[in-house]
Parts: structure tokens; sequence; C-alpha cells
């Protein structure tokens, strides 16, 4: 599933940073917050910046 939106941290977002990697590191986990349960779930994009704009151009240029 594609992105909706991308979010940019920097060094100030340290606990969200950790908080993903601790997510990443098993894959997916359940969050708890005042009664309510969230499945969150972590994986590396797998298409790179080139081979996007590849395909949302709609294949090689002629």
């Amino acid at each position: 599933m594609a992105a909706k939106k991308t979010v940019t941290l920097s060094e100030k977002d340290k606990e969200i940073i950790e908080f993903i990697d601790r997510i990443g590191a098993v894959g997916q986990v359940r969050v708890l917050i005042e009664g309510e349960c969230f499945l969150v779930t972590v994986a590396k994009e797998r298409v790179t910046d080139a081979g996007r704009n590849f395909l949302t151009r709609g294949g090689r240029d002629e």
C-alpha cells in the first residue's frame, strides 16, 4: 500500500525514532493507549526513488 503522507523526522524526534526502531526490529506490535488497541507495523520501503520515478512516469522514455 502506498503511503498517503511522508513525515520527516529530525534528531529532535529521538523518542519517536527509537519507538520506530523497536517496532522495526519485530515488524509489528499492538499498542494500547487509554483502552484502545492499535496495530502498528513498520517495514522499510522496498522501491528506490529512481524506481518510483520510473514507475510513475509510465515506463521507458521513447
